[in-house]
């Protein structure tokens, strides 16, 4: 009895780390399928780049597919072919293990490391010793690396210092294919969306579908791929299939909702979520949608007295107040708009942390920036930043309206505020880990380039690894601070994981890429 009590949590164990590791495996065999399809050409110059998942996401439009291309079509005469070796969850002691075995695999003429961003204070500083790669053996463990991630995530509801929750985007990305569950052919489905690839998206769904025609999620998914190939006809009939399946979901019928609008069926549209409502009276999510809806509508009466049955029925909702806001403010009733959002934001303020008490702000700074009106936007920020001093969304809020306003200098100056308030000096780990990868590489006689993260600068990195030859250090920091003068942070980062900078958009990537480009082009190291 007793060996049971034993064996059988054992056995859980196990089996719960085989399956987070057929998930990991899933999108890593596809990296190492794309990077060993570059194997083929002997006479090519390639590189490898190594990282974490700022490395490794785009796939097509990462920023080592990107420099793959724009070195081709700059250079010419000379073929390079562009391996990506970004690890997802990764820090820089994984990345110092997995080195000699990846040159060994790949290799590269040249090797560029963006590293670090992962790092903590329990990584190792990485010496190939037996203790070192059992430490990092047992932080890979998948278990404990989710452990972690909801150890952080209950640290941030507490309101206690966490390291920023980008294992969320990990963990989806480690989680990629189980064959026995229909939800990993649905995840797998996704990340086809993402590369555009419609139709492997399409049989994964139907796959999924099959496997548990009883879940909401797999029509939902198989919707939106038709949606993006414009096969609008079939369309309608999933997103029923969704309602039905679950129809306690408020998101099914905003889904259904937001279908019948973009096609201008309003009455149906207006339908489905009172329908919803009908089947939830509770759900505030289908009121505020409805809400919505009849601010878009420009039925402000509607929406006004829907948003007061809503606050009887959940008082301490800010969203609610948040949304009246938006709609005195499409009337042009600015004062109460902003009084509404004063109250979500109060109200935010004794439930959630800071991070989470600015969006509703940020929410109306956006508001206002839509209709070009940036005057009463720089007057919401500057009111939150003598709340909020620290905050570096707030700051960049500030340097988008003088950017949008031309006015370059008072912009660059706020942009400077944020990097400063945002710029983190390296941890001891993290230089002799660098060190280590220099060491390793250059001892393979292979080209180092040290790239530094979008937004930062390699100034400390320098200063700290004190290395006087033979590596190339390539600033990103500058030629992002220029971008984020002429364009939105939305337009070249997908979230704000690091504090300052996020995963890149195919067009933040582009920046990236072009940038490293333009220097090993320069530097005459090919």
């Amino acid at each position: 009895m007793t060996i049971r009590l034993i064996i059988r949590p054992l056995l859980f164990l196990f089996c719960l780390e085989l399956f987070l590791r057929l998930g990991g495996a899933a999108s890593i065999s596809i990296q190492d399928y794309q990077n060993k399809a570059h194997l083929k050409d002997a006479h090519a110059y390639r590189i490898m780049c190594i990282g974490e998942s700022t490395t490794f996401a785009g796939g097509k439009e990462s920023y080592p597919s990107q420099l793959e291309r724009i070195l081709n079509d700059r250079a010419k005469g000379k073929r390079f072919e562009v391996i990506n070796r970004g690890i997802p969850g990764s820090d820089s002691a994984d990345i110092v293990a997995n080195l000699k075995k990846d040159i060994e695999l790949y290799k590269p003429n040249m090797v560029i490391a963006m590293v670090g961003i992962n790092d903590s204070d329990n990584t190792v500083a990485y010496t190939d010793s037996s203790s070192d790669k059992f430490k990092v053996a047992i932080g890979d463990i998948r278990i404990i690396r989710v452990g972690k991630f909801l150890w952080a995530h209950i640290m941030q509801e507490l309101g206690q210092d966490a390291k920023p929750l980008s294992a969320i985007d990990r963990l989806k990305k480690e989680i990629k294919i189980h064959p026995k569950g229909s939800g990993a052919y649905i995840e797998l489905g996704q990340y086809y969306i993402e590369q555009r690839e419609f139709k492997l998206a399409e049989a994964l769904f139907k796959k999924g579908i099959s496997i548990n025609p009883k879940k909401d999620w797999g029509y939902e998914q198989l919707a939106k791929v038709y949606l993006l190939q414009g096969r609008v006809d079939e369309v309608e009939k999933l997103y029923l299939l969704a309602v039905s399946k679950n129809p306690k979901k408020s998101w099914s019928y905003a889904l259904l909702s937001r279908f019948y609008a973009d096609q201008k069926k309003e009455v149906l549209a207006e339908r489905a979520l009172k329908d919803g409502l009908d089947k939830n009276p509770d759900d505030m999510d289908i009121f505020i949608e409805l809400g919505s809806f009849y601010t878009k509508q420009a039925r402000f009466s509607d929406a006004e007295d829907l948003y007061a049955k809503a606050k009887l029925k959940a008082p301490q909702n800010s969203k609610i107040y948040a949304q009246l806001g938006f709609c005195y403010g499409a009337q042009g009733r600015y004062d109460d708009m902003e009084a509404m959002i004063d109250t979500a934001a109060e109200i935010d303020s004794k439930n959630v942390q800071k991070g989470d008490r600015l969006h509703v702000i940020l929410d109306l700074v956006d508001w206002y920036m839509k209709r070009n009106q940036f005057s009463r936007a720089e007057v919401v920020l500057k009111n939150a930043l003598v709340k909020y001093p620290q905050s570096v969304e707030i700051i960049r809020g500030l340097a988008n309206i003088y950017n949008q306003t031309d006015m370059k200098d008072k912009a660059l100056v706020y942009i400077n505020m944020a990097d400063a308030l945002s710029e983190k000096k390296p941890l001891n780990a993290t230089i002799s880990n660098y060190r280590q990868i220099i060491k390793i590489v250059q001892g393979h006689h292979i080209d180092m380039v040290v790239s530094s993260y979008a937004t930062r600068h390699t100034h400390g990195l320098e200063k700290m690894l004190d290395v006087t030859k033979g590596v190339l250090f390539i600033d990103n920091g500058i030629i992002f601070k220029q971008a984020l003068t002429q364009g939105k942070y939305e337009t070249y980062f997908t979230d704000a994981f690091a504090g300052d900078f996020g995963h890149c958009t195919p067009k933040g990537a582009g920046i990236l890429a072009d940038n490293i480009a333009r220097h090993i082009l320069l530097s005459n190291q090919i």
